[in-house]
């Protein structure tokens, strides 16, 4: 029996206003000053660009691209499985060459600065390309195909600093990410004005397996124990308690992935998966992620709930 593999994933995204001003002093034709800009969300094709303190800074510019070598946006890569043999483990998902490239801009018309790490030790200032695995102990690391980290110097009116290149992207993975991030002051100081941007590219691949469209759905709920309010709803009314006087609450979490073909699935098990972040800290002092595979079969036309 042919085993065709099916990556089901779920992500939620709060679109953000987009206010604009005056025409920009340098950068790409029709760029102008603004706090927040959404850029392209059609088909799947989308990224985020967040400029803070428009007032002080308003030309802060950002940008993460991936194309295909036709052009074409990574978004819309689609994996050509349908030679998949009987034993799946046969099959070898192959390297997506792509090529990428990612720029912060000082489109405004004074100097500035980039700023330091952050108390924490935080990179403020970068340029990242990368995907997740789990390491030895089952956390998740992140592996780079590009990183360019920058604090301290400087960055002139109108200049930009860029990192492109070419990269196989391994498809036996479905999940991507591209970031920009700048943070700094004006070349006077913090007081004058200090300058934000921020980009976020998420890259998903689509699979063709010979089936056609596959049709899938997730769920993710949260609900207060012994009611039907949601978490978030409950959490929203919570207007009267204070640090000080905290409100402890039970929560119960549902997870549903549901597979609405008339045909047996295969899951790809390692990216589907349902998880959450418990309130206890790791040694690193991050909340440990509570996490379950979803199974390497769903039949047709019915649902699994981890």
């Amino acid at each position: 029996m042919m085993m065709k593999y099916t990556s089901i994933f779920s992500f939620l995204f709060v679109s953000l206003s987009c206010v604009t001003g005056q025409e920009c002093p340098f950068g790409p034709d029709g760029l102008v000053s603004g706090t927040t800009l959404q850029v392209d969300e059609s088909n799947n094709n989308w990224v985020i660009l967040e400029r803070k303190n428009g007032s002080t800074c308003p030309c802060s510019y950002v940008e993460a691209n991936c194309r295909l070598k036709d052009g074409s946006d990574c978004s819309q890569i689609v994996v050509d499985a349908s030679s998949a043999i009987e034993d799946p483990s046969a099959f070898t998902y192959p390297d997506i060459d792509v090529f990428y490239s990612m720029k912060i801009c000082n489109y405004n018309s004074f100097n500035m600065n980039f700023a330091s790490k952050s108390k924490d030790g935080e990179e403020r200032n970068q340029l990242e390309f990368w995907y997740t695995q789990p390491d030895e102990f089952g956390e998740t690391q992140r592996i780079y195909l590009e990183q360019q980290l920058f604090a301290d110097d400087p960055l002139a009116a109108g200049a930009c600093e860029t990192v492109q290149g070419s990269a196989g992207l391994p498809s036996r993975l479905s999940n991507f990410y591209m970031k920009a991030l700048m943070n700094g002051p004006h070349e006077d100081g913090f007081t004058t004005a200090f300058c934000f941007a921020y980009s976020f590219k998420p890259i998903h691949l689509s699979y063709d397996y010979g089936d056609g469209t596959c049709d899938v759905s997730t769920k993710a709920t949260c609900t207060v124990k012994g009611t039907n309010k949601s978490c978030e709803e409950h959490i929203k009314s919570m207007d009267t308690v204070s640090c000080d006087n905290p409100e402890v609450f039970t929560g119960v979490y549902e997870w549903e992935a549901c597979n609405n073909n008339n045909r047996k699935i295969y899951i790809q098990t390692g990216p589907s998966n349902r998880k959450y972040s418990t309130d206890i800290m790791n040694s690193k002092g991050k909340l440990i992620r509570d996490s379950e595979s979803l199974p390497s079969t769903i039949d047709a036309n019915s649902c699994y709930a981890p």
